[in-house]
């Protein structure tokens, strides 16, 4: 872990972070409304998330 902090702190370009975000009424609608549900889901799916972002 240290040594990927410190290539992050030692970079010169962008280092971008993904942001992954419902809308209240629509979490609540679907029901995510609690993080643990959430995190849950975005975890079952990280893999596809990760492959979409090229990462």
């Amino acid at each position: 872990m240290d040594d990927a902090m410190k290539e992050l702190n030692e970079y010169p370009g962008n280092i971008w972070t993904y942001i992954i975000s419902l809308k209240r009424e629509d979490a609540e609608r679907l029901g995510y409304d609690h993080a643990a549900q959430w995190r849950n889901l975005v975890r079952a799916h990280r893999n596809e998330i990760a492959a979409a972002m090229n990462i």
